[in-house]
């Protein structure tokens, strides 16, 4: 603070402004954080649910702003940092290791002999199938930077990875069948390793966490469960409530003895009841529901 000189007096701050540090009005100063092209909203959306719900209920929160052309994410300066920092960009990997990937591979794979849902199921258990390594790469390559244009991120730092979607999509016959779809789930399944349990028309993963990454591939209604399923990278599918027809023939057709029930006669019994389940289906396809007698 400069001294004043002898015999000068202080002036009186006459204007109303605030000159204290400790109460100025522009101490949390918002940053941009994160933005994505107009039809990205929705990978936008996801992030910011996903930090609301992660941080204390005392921390000031997000601002979503969704425009036409671009959606955008902004925090006060200073929010993000040390495991929230970490956190963040596991979370943005994760959006474009399933968001972005998906409408790369829905532009790409017609698969005019599967039906709509079959179709997104296969295009879902291909997302997960690298699911675990494409987040790997995804992080590295998101280093410390902020703020992360997502549509930029994805176009030019991305080259190498999109080479190897482009490899695995030179994969796929244009006369894709549905049999050789089921071949591919039954190969993704036997290399899965994780947990899944539906509940009613909720997903939990192996750590009983809610999975909500279904709407980074506008997943709803029943289908919405099938694609929170495959994304948990699930070798075994714990059904803890009855299941629709659509789920339990997903159940039936893809998972089969993977699919284990828990009505309280404990997980052994459990196992018994979704091998009998798979058998059942495959000798009557019309008893698909699950109930405590099946």
């Amino acid at each position: 603070m400069r001294r004043l000189r002898k015999g000068h007096r202080r002036r009186k701050n006459t204007r109303g402004i605030n000159n204290s540090a400790r109460t100025a009005y522009n101490r949390g100063v918002e940053k941009l954080l994160v933005s994505d092209a107009g039809e990205g909203s929705a990978r936008i959306a996801y992030v910011y649910n996903c930090l609301s719900s992660a941080l204390p209920a005392s921390s000031p929160r997000p601002k979503l702003f969704v425009g036409q052309t671009r959606s955008a994410l902004f925090a006060e300066e200073g929010l993000f940092g040390g495991e929230t920092l970490l956190y963040l960009r596991d979370v943005l990997a994760e959006t474009v290791a399933i968001g972005c990937k998906y409408g790369y591979f829905s532009a790409r794979l017609p698969l005019e002999n599967l039906t709509l849902r079959e179709r997104k199921i296969f295009l879902c258990a291909l997302i997960a199938a690298d699911l675990p390594a494409d987040k790997k790469y995804i992080r590295m390559r998101l280093g410390a930077g902020m703020p992360c244009a997502l549509d930029g991120f994805f176009a030019f730092r991305l080259r190498e990875l999109r080479r190897k979607w482009d490899k695995i999509l030179s994969c796929v016959p244009p006369d894709f069948s549905r049999g050789e779809m089921e071949r591919f789930m039954r190969y993704v399944v036997d290399g899965n390793t994780g947990r899944a349990y539906l509940c009613g028309d909720k997903v939990y993963d192996g750590a009983y966490r809610l999975c909500r990454r279904g709407c980074l591939v506008g997943a709803e209604g029943d289908f919405a469960a099938e694609a929170e399923i495959l994304f948990c990278c699930a070798a075994e599918v714990h059904v803890c409530s009855p299941v629709s027809d659509c789920a339990a023939d997903f159940l039936r057709r893809y998972y089969g003895a993977h699919t284990v029930f828990h009505d309280g006669e404990g997980e052994r019994r459990g196992r018994e009841k979704g091998k009998n389940f798979f058998r059942k289906t495959v000798d009557n396809p019309r008893r698909r529901c699950y109930n405590k007698d099946t």
